[in-house]
């Protein structure tokens, strides 16, 4: 296990593909992962958008949790509507979010879980329907994935491998992220 540490936050109504494969990638490239529930009932699932129930390693509301956040190196946004109107309005996630950006670590979203607090000089991609809205802000491409300095986008489901295994090459190189490629027959 390498000493990276990710939170990959979960809400109702999150995706389950981008969700789980960016977990799964993550731990495979040995990354400790903790997953972190965002108005989710303590011991309760979140559900998210296709009915898949995931119990989250501990609660964003969590002191203790709250109190290790500079042990962190990344925070990762799954997307799902559901999900993202829930994680973009809570004050925590934005606050750590921020705060990873502003101290030079990884932050990353998928799908429609928008770039929201990220500068505008970067390049990203989402969801094809917030192309025109993100382009008014941001320097927008249509690739599955774009890494921008510390910032890590994707477009959807269908690229969250790509996601999950660009994340890996950023945080523990890009020989780990070749190994896997090569486990999922990719390469």
């Amino acid at each position: 296990m390498s000493n990276k540490k990710v939170i990959v936050f979960i809400a109702n109504g999150s995706e389950e593909i981008e969700f789980a494969s960016i977990v799964d990638i993550l731990r495979r490239g040995r990354i400790n992962v903790t997953v972190v529930g965002v108005q989710v009932g303590e011991g309760q699932p979140a559900v998210c958008g296709m009915g898949v129930s995931i119990l989250p390693d501990v609660h964003i509301e969590s002191e203790t949790f709250r109190n290790t956040l500079a042990d962190y190196d990344a925070a990762i946004v799954p997307g799902g509507v559901g999900g993202v109107d829930i994680l973009k309005e809570n004050a925590h996630v934005k606050h750590i979010i921020k705060s990873f950006y502003d101290a030079q670590k990884l932050v990353a979203f998928i799908c429609a879980a928008q770039s929201s607090g990220i500068p505008a000089h970067h390049k990203i991609t989402s969801f094809p329907i917030f192309k025109k809205e993100l382009s008014a802000i941001y320097n927008y491409s249509d690739n599955s994935v774009v890494v921008d300095e510390n910032v890590i986008t994707g477009r959807g489901p269908g690229a969250s491998s790509e996601f999950g295994l660009a994340l890996v090459s950023y945080l523990a190189g890009k020989e780990i992220s070749d190994e896997l490629k090569t486990t999922f027959l990719l390469q």
